[in-house]
């Protein structure tokens, strides 16, 4: 039997944890992420090199678990990390979860933007990943 990779691994188990899901507990889900899988249609951002981060970012696995269902937590970020792969990263370093305040990112009024991030450690390239995009000079979006 052919050994499965990493991203046909994190589909089988998020399909299978999402399909788990109870409608009570999907309707306790944030509706920012209720549709997981729209996450593989979110653009995502080259950059080099952002250093520094750990001012200012988190471990991203347990930022997700202050408010959201462990058993959840791995269906987002399966799906965080496949989009990452997808645009490049080769799968070490890592993911860690920023806030960036509404005046950055242009909504006066708004509840500011959450970026996933991770640094790949062998060549210091910083992939970011989030719902809406980013207008910031220098970054290199990846399709």
């Amino acid at each position: 039997m052919k050994k499965k990779s990493f991203p046909e691994n994190r589909v089988e188990e998020a399909n299978k944890l999402k399909r788990d899901l109870g409608q009570d507990e999907f309707h306790e889900l944030p509706e920012s992420v209720r549709d997981v899988w729209e996450i593989l249609r979110w653009p995502v951002y080259r950059y080099h090199y952002i250093d520094w981060g750990h001012c200012f970012m988190f471990d991203a696995r347990q930022a997700l678990k202050e408010g959201i269902k462990d058993r959840y937590v791995e269906i987002v970020m399966g799906a965080v990390e496949l989009r990452l792969r997808v645009a490049g990263w080769e799968g070490d370093g890592a993911v860690t979860i920023m806030w960036l305040p509404p005046f950055v990112v242009g909504n006066d009024w708004g509840a500011g933007q959450v970026v996933f991030h991770v640094k790949q450690s062998n060549n210091g390239t910083s992939f970011m990943v989030t719902k809406e995009p980013l207008n910031f000079p220098g970054l290199e979006t990846v399709r």
